[in-house]
């Protein structure tokens, strides 16, 4: 079965989208990524650009990457099919290893790298969801909605925080994660400019004074996990839906992406900005946050993950953007290798295995180092696919899947 450029190109969008989020994961406080108050906070330049990737990223490049996994599941359950092995169709167990393998690899990557790996859950998640490949189109729609109405229940009742009600050790230990102090800035800056097994250290323990955080500070961190994990998987079963329909293949009129990529980002825009509008009236308290503030966003996002495909396909059918296209499907044909390069380069820059940045950059900074790695992802894409058919990671997991060294040279 040959390769969908499409599919390819949506790939390399949302792959090259992660680090404008990723980046602030990775050189910022845990809370830079919720609140905008807790870092560099006093500065116009982190205000907006906050609230421009907030709109635009957050969210929405993973919502992407999530549907594109679960659009994968489906392309390699319709290729099996067609392929015999000793004269029978390929079974599914082939996927289940190959779903296995992704874990392994995820889990090195948790293991030491990035503890912000997605590839360990998405095996998870793949061969949980796996079985709905045969359900109907209105049947995976029920089930897309019913998750992610869990989805937006639990944004909007499972994470309520009472503060009046903690005590002063509890409160300290949920500002570390929204609006840290000073000196814990600075404790999480010795941590994190340290070696990957004190980082390990304490995202084990999740606290920096050392006594073990209290159901009540859990609580909060605990649902909003449970929220992402829920969330990739909708999203994944979208992957389906959207998949079977032909509307991530490029296969559908010109004027039904239109609109599409109207009505989901006028909505998802509202939604958002009015997530956005309401942490602000709030001066972003912790209470608001995990309460109506997180919820907008998250349920915004599903609309503007279907808006940007739609105008991803939209954009794709201007000729003259054909040899663009070509340069984007290349990084979304090798998107395992670059993903992990994007949690190496990470590291290299941010922790003290590297450059040791971390806390040293303001998002300006990081808007900058996007860009550069964006472009080189490309360069580097354009240059491994013209010597092999596939990216490295991708070669070492097929050949595992198939248990058979797999051609790697283009010729």
């Amino acid at each position: 079965m040959k390769r969908i450029n499409s599919l390819d190109v949506l790939r390399g969008i949302a792959l090259l989208g992660l680090p404008l989020m990723n980046l602030v994961a990775f050189s910022m406080p845990m809370s830079a990524y919720l609140n905008p108050t807790s870092f560099h906070g006093d500065s116009f330049s982190n205000q907006f650009w906050f609230s421009l990737l907030n709109l635009f990223a957050d969210q929405k490049f993973m919502g992407m990457f999530s549907v594109l996994f679960g659009a994968g599941l489906a392309l390699l359950y319709h290729k099996f099919k067609s392929e015999h092995v000793a004269g029978k169709p390929r079974g599914s167990s082939t996927i289940y290893i190959r779903l296995a393998l992704l874990f392994i690899i995820g889990y090195l990557h948790i293991s030491y790298i990035w503890s912000g790996d997605v590839l360990t859950l998405y095996a998870i998640l793949g061969m949980l969801v796996f079985p709905l490949l045969g359900a109907s189109n209105k049947g995976l729609v029920s089930l897309f909605v019913f998750m992610y109405s869990l989805v937006g229940l639990i944004s909007l009742f499972g994470m309520n925080i009472d503060i009046n009600a903690l005590s002063a050790l509890e409160i300290e230990q949920i500002k570390l994660f929204f609006t840290p102090s000073t000196e814990q800035i600075q404790q999480l800056t010795h941590v994190y400019q340290g070696s990957i097994a004190d980082i390990h250290t304490f995202e084990n323990n999740m606290t920096l004074n050392g006594q073990e955080a209290s159901l009540a500070v859990l609580k909060p961190l605990i649902m909003m996990s449970f929220v992402a994990i829920l969330r990739a998987g909708a999203m994944m079963i979208l992957g389906f839906y959207l998949f079977n329909l032909g509307f991530l293949q490029g296969k559908l009129e010109s004027t039904t992406y239109k609109k599409v990529a109207i009505f989901g980002m006028i909505i998802g825009y509202i939604i958002t900005g009015a997530g956005l509008i309401y942490n602000y009236s709030h001066e972003w308290a912790i209470e608001a946050y995990f309460s109506l503030g997180n919820a907008f966003l998250t349920l915004g996002s599903p609309f503007l993950v279907v808006g940007y495909i739609a105008a991803i396909h939209l954009i794709l059918t201007k000729s003259n953007l054909a040899k663009f296209s070509h340069l984007i499907a290349n990084t979304g044909r090798i998107a395992l290798s670059l993903y992990l390069f994007q949690s190496v380069v990470g590291a290299a820059l941010f922790y003290g295995v590297g450059l040791s940045w971390y806390a040293s950059l303001d998002r300006t900074d990081l808007v900058l180092i996007w860009a550069v790695l964006t472009v080189t992802q490309i360069v580097l894409a354009y240059f491994w696919l013209s010597i092999f058919r596939i990216g490295p990671i991708e070669w070492i997991w097929r050949s595992c899947t198939y248990r058979k060294i797999m051609p790697l040279l283009s010729k």
